[in-house]
This record gives C-alpha cells, sequence and structure tokens, in this order.
C-alpha cells in the first residue's frame, strides 16, 4: 500500500482526513471527484492559510510541527463535504460499505460528485 496523505492546514490547525472515504494515496485523492472537489474547495475558501499534504510516511513539509502533532488537530472533512453539498457539489447518499463487525466505525461513506452531472 502507498503512502497516506491528509491535508493539514497549519494556520487554522485543522486537517482534512479523508475519513470514511475510498481514498488515502495521492493517487486515490486526485483521482476521486470527490476528494479532489474537496481539496480544491478547501484551498479556495481558506486562501492566505499555511496548507499543505502531509504524509503519514516520510519527511515532513512544514518548517515546524509534527505529524502526531496534526492528527490532534480538528478533522474538518465532515464539515467542508457539508459545504459542498449546500454549494450543490455533492450529494450524500448514505453509507455504501460498512463492516459486519464494527458498522459504526469502519464504513465508507457513499458521496457522489453531482455538479458535472447537473443534478440537484
Amino acid at each position: 500500500m502507498g503512502v497516506g496523505y491528509q491535508l493539514v492546514n497549519w494556520s487554522r490547525r485543522e486537517r482534512i482526513s479523508f475519513a470514511h472515504l475510498p481514498v488515502n494515496t495521492r493517487r486515490e485523492i486526485c483521482g476521486n471527484p470527490v476528494s479532489a472537489s474537496i481539496v480544491a474547495w478547501y484551498l479556495a475558501t481558506r486562501q492566505g492559510d499555511e496548507v499543505q499534504f502531509v504524509p503519514d510516511q516520510g519527511e515532513w513539509p512544514f518548517p515546524h510541527g509534527s505529524f502526531e502533532e496534526a492528527l490532534t488537530y480538528i478533522d474538518v472533512t465532515d464539515l467542508v463535504i457539508q459545504e459542498l453539498i449546500g454549494a450543490q457539489i455533492l450529494r450524500d447518499d448514505g453509507i455504501e460499505w460498512a463492516d459486519t463487525d464494527e458498522p459504526d466505525a469502519v464504513y465508507i461513506r457513499a458521496i457522489k460528485n453531482i455538479w458535472m452531472d447537473g443534478e440537484p
């Protein structure tokens, strides 16, 4: 499995973990229309912030802090998804998959990018 990434905003002490989305690597994040929309929206609405993709392995990209510290930042993945739903870019279709042993903790959300489809 490849290196996993989170989007970390040092200025606001926030992060996008992509929790419960079917993405983890750079390629998956960029290639998935939902996660690509999340990143674009986040960067466009928080201009001027110090934001970097941070790998779960390897070199820390900021001149300060650490990956462990970033894990304590508030995860705004759900907040940004809600912003995009409000902007009629994404739609939440519930749960796509859930683990039979831990369905409340281990699941993948069924989020769809509807902007290009012209769906309401």
